[in-house]
């Protein structure tokens, strides 16, 4: 994902080969954070990975994107998860999670999706 998320500025072209902007990363992950397990750090940021992975992963259009037969901006034009909010309402989808967001997700991952490495996207 490093590579697809554009680091200055907060509007994207539809020739941009980025997929979201740090602001809208950053919105994203704030609103996950309270409802991540507790622990360090690094346990915090493993549980983030492993969250956007499961989410991104069983996402349409992802899969082209990785094998590049679709572009950022066809992404973001053809699906709103792919815009700044629609990655707020990713992050948000786990807020209210009793079971916390890594039960969540690998209840998500043992249905079938297949995640994808950070980086790969």
């Amino acid at each position: 994902m490093a590579e697809r998320v554009l680091l200055t500025g907060s509007n994207l072209s539809e020739r941009s080969p980025y997929v979201v902007t740090i602001a809208s990363l950053y919105e994203a992950v704030k609103i996950v954070v309270p409802v991540l397990s507790p622990g360090d750090t690094a346990t915090k940021t493993a549980e983030l990975v492993s969250l956007w992975d499961a989410a991104l992963g069983a996402l349409p259009g992802i899969n082209d994107l990785v094998a590049n037969k679709l572009t950022p901006g066809h992404l973001r034009g053809k699906y709103v998860y792919a815009t700044g909010l629609g990655f707020e309402a990713l992050g948000g989808s786990n807020k209210g999670s009793s079971g916390g967001v890594s039960r969540k997700m690998a209840r998500h991952s043992d249905a079938g999706s297949t995640p994808h490495q950070v980086g790969s996207y």
